[in-house]
């Protein structure tokens, strides 16, 4: 994988759930590339700071992402600002652990809402601009646990996998219009909700982790971010309807 130096110069993203974790590691590396970041993200507190740090070229709006009405507005500011939306990330992202036998019709509805209806809704809106302008970029922010999940990760994974099929089923629908979607899958990526996990769980459970890694260790968020600069820029003109794996080989362990 190569790229040059100024990879999004030029280009108008949008990153839904970009105030923290994998999404504020793209809006960074995107803004150091060259790019205009909008930051869509619930969190208000934390896209503020992130704008603030970044400077001018990162504008954050607190939106819940899974409010039709609320991601219409949101799109309709980029567009009116710019013109044009040349890269979606979604990033938002819930996690949580269920028992299939208990769980209830509301928490799977809530889960499913953010996990899987909500890249839709940012898709459908960015659409029509990149159908108009003939180019575009959606990326979405899978994770392994679409194909290789685990105990207690239910229903994780099948969020997950809707993601992962849905980026193939756009892939092939709109690809005769120059937009190209592909989906970023990382494995354990050392956001601020893993270290807490690590902080509470203790050594012994982290160094648990790194060893099942060919690399012996996790990842860092703006190491995801790099796969997902790469597969926003023109560099990857003929990538699309693919799942890139940024795990540190996890994936590959049968046991």
């Amino acid at each position: 994988m190569t790229r040059t130096e100024g990879a999004w110069s030029g280009k108008v993203a949008v990153v839904a759930g970009g105030a923290r974790g994998i999404g504020a590691a793209v809006a960074e590396a995107g803004t150091r590339e060259g790019g205009e970041i909008w930051v869509l993200d619930v969190h208000a507190s934390a896209g503020e700071r992130l704008a603030e740090r970044l400077g001018a070229r990162v504008r954050h709006r607190t939106v819940d992402v899974t409010d039709e009405a609320a991601v219409a507005r949101a799109v309709d500011e980029v567009l009116s600002t710019h013109g044009k939306v040349d890269v979606l990330v979604n990033a938002a992202n819930r996690d949580g652990e269920f028992d299939a036998r208990t769980m209830t019709g509301d928490e799977w509805d809530a889960f499913m809402k953010l996990g899987f209806k909500a890249p839709w809704l940012m898709t459908r809106a960015v659409l029509p601009a990149m159908e108009r302008a003939e180019t575009g970029s959606i990326i979405n922010i899978g994770s392994l646990h679409a194909t290789h999940t685990a105990e207690g990760a239910f229903p994780y994974g099948a969020a997950k996998a809707g993601v992962a099929g849905m980026s193939r089923s756009l892939a092939l629908d709109v690809g005769c219009l120059g937009i190209r979607v592909n989906t970023v899958d990382p494995g354990w990526t050392l956001s601020e909700r893993v270290n807490e996990h690590f902080d509470q769980a203790g050594a012994h459970e982290r160094a648990r982790v790194e060893k099942l890694h060919a690399l012996r260790r996790m990842a860092q968020p703006a190491e995801i971010a790099e796969v997902v600069v790469f597969l926003g820029s023109d560099s990857a003109s003929f990538v699309t309807g693919a799942s890139w794996a940024v795990d540190g080989g996890l994936g590959a362990r049968h046991a």
